[in-house]
């Protein structure tokens, strides 16, 4: 019997080795946060989602009415801009909208804060030492 034992041990370590690569590869890699390039003569508005453990579905992100793209926990968006004034929105089960403004050369940062499991939404414009610490670890959205 203690050899029947002995081969199902390789097999059960394959079996788990084979699982555990699997589900690595299934997960999103986190690249982590990568600043844009700011010319003189555009901006960037970063709008972010930090992690929240009971938001789970996605929120669509418009910059001045047009889809910008899909925003999900962890995740961020930069938004290539000229200067000037920009409404950011975020639609999801909720919906919450922002007016943003941002001069030449400089980025801006707004946070997606998800409540109430995602039944209330609101953008918060957040200064940029704070917004960066909190990107760290995060990783670049997907665009359209």
């Amino acid at each position: 019997m203690p050899a029947r034992h002995a081969r199902f041990r390789p097999t059960l370590l394959i079996g788990l080795a084979l699982c555990a690569t699997l589900a690595a590869c299934a997960s999103r890699p986190r690249t982590g946060f990568r600043p844009e390039f700011v010319g003189p003569d555009s901006a960037v508005i970063y709008v972010y989602r930090p992690r929240a453990p009971l938001s789970r579905s996605p929120a669509e992100v418009y910059l001045d009415q047009q889809h910008a793209g899909t925003l999900a926990q962890g995740e961020y968006l930069p938004l290539h801009v000229s200067p000037g004034e920009h409404h950011v929105r975020v639609e999801a089960r909720a919906s919450a909208a922002r007016r943003v403004e941002v001069r030449p050369g400089e980025s801006a940062y707004v946070q997606l804060v998800v409540r109430r499991m995602g039944r209330s939404l609101s953008l918060e414009e957040t200064d940029p030492d704070a917004a960066l610490g909190r990107l760290a670890d995060a990783a670049l959205a997907a665009q359209p």
